[in-house]
Parts: structure tokens; sequence; C-alpha cells
């Protein structure tokens, strides 16, 4: 997984302040400072743009460090209850859990199980 991290620059005598936005795996934007936005507003604004750039998901949230803030990316709802699913479905299966369908308590039993696992 990657995350994105980004800093202030400060204006010099021939650009005005900007946002860096970088990965560890060297893909990097820097943009103009935004002052219609504050605070993390206009690091994300760098860091959506970084995502923009590389054809990436925009669904990201972050929180501050030392040099800037740091974004993540968040895995949409919908594909973590669908690892559940599937993997209840292998727990039934590994269990021979009674009739191993979706309508059935074996299913049931094994999304439990399941659920109650997860450190």
């Amino acid at each position: 997984m990657v995350a994105i991290q980004t800093k202030y620059l400060s204006a010099t005598n021939t650009r005005g302040s900007r946002i860096k936005a970088w990965t560890t795996n060297g893909q990097s934007i820097t943009i103009s400072y935004d002052y219609a936005l504050d605070g993390m507003e206009v690091f994300k604004k760098a860091a959506l743009a970084l995502c923009e750039k590389m054809d990436w998901s925009k669904n990201i949230d972050g929180g501050s460090t030392e040099d800037g803030y740091t974004f993540i990316f968040l895995r949409p709802i919908k594909d973590t209850l669908l690892d559940i699913v599937r993997r209840a479905e292998e727990l039934s299966v590994e269990n021979d859990y009674p009739n191993k369908t979706y309508s059935d308590n074996g299913y049931y039993y094994a999304i439990e199980e399941y659920i109650n696992n997860i450190k």
C-alpha cells in the first residue's frame, strides 16, 4: 500500500508558496498553495492532485505529521464486506458447517466466526 506524504514549501524569490505531495515509490507533484483552503484541506488538495496524475482512487484521508500531512487510501466498505463473505464461505467449507449455502445456518456461523476472529 502506498501512502502520500505532503509538506509545505516556502515562497522563494521566483516562486510562491507551494505544497509538495510524494510517495516513497518516487511519484510526486507540487502545486501552488491555495489560500482559499484551510489546514489539512490545502495538503489534501495536493494529495488528490497526485492521485489524479497517477489515476489512483481519490478515496483518501490523512493526519498531521511533523512536516505536513500523510494520506492513506481508504478501502471501500463494500470490498471489506465482500472479503468477509468470501472468507466466511471458505470457513463454511473448511469446517463442514451444515448445508454450506448462503441461506443456511452454516454460512451464518462461518460469518460470525470470521468477524469474531478479526483482530
